[in-house]
């Protein structure tokens, strides 16, 4: 089967401006120029954000776009699209995943742990994030 591109026409597209966009495999990300996340394609592993109606269903395909809750209504930096995840990078710098089977948006870090960052890069199965870590580790 051949994708065809088409044209997302869409009322909450009109009324933002957008300050970055990530596409991956099945969905796309894109960051409004006041920090919100909204995403929409395909929705079976949560990389979207939308719940499933009953947890024996894999959650649904989001044909347009859908802002995602941040935690502690913070605000979005950047955002990248892996093969069934999302990554975010918020204000503060902390990196946040939602997808890979999970539609809550967690630390990317692990429980407990946080991971910061300044930009991601999510291929299908990685996740690349570069950190600040010369200047924290006093390297030149």
């Amino acid at each position: 089967k051949v994708a065809v591109p088409t044209v997302l026409t869409s009322k909450v597209l009109e009324k933002r401006f957008f300050a970055h966009l990530a596409v991956g495999e099945e969905h796309c990300a894109a960051v409004t120029s006041k920090g919100n996340v909204y995403t929409w394609g395909q929705g079976c592993f949560g990389a979207v954000g939308k719940a499933a109606a009953s947890r024996l269903m894999h959650p649904p395909d989001c044909l347009r776009p859908h802002r995602l809750t941040l935690p502690d209504e913070m605000r979005a930096e950047e955002v990248a699209c892996g093969g069934n995840y999302t990554a975010i990078v918020l204000a503060g710098g902390e990196v946040v995943v939602l997808g890979d089977d999970d539609t809550t948006i967690r630390s990317a870090g692990g429980e407990g742990r946080v991971l910061q960052g300044q930009s991601v890069r999510c291929g299908r199965f990685h996740t690349m994030v570069l950190s600040d870590v010369a200047s924290a580790s006093g390297l030149p």
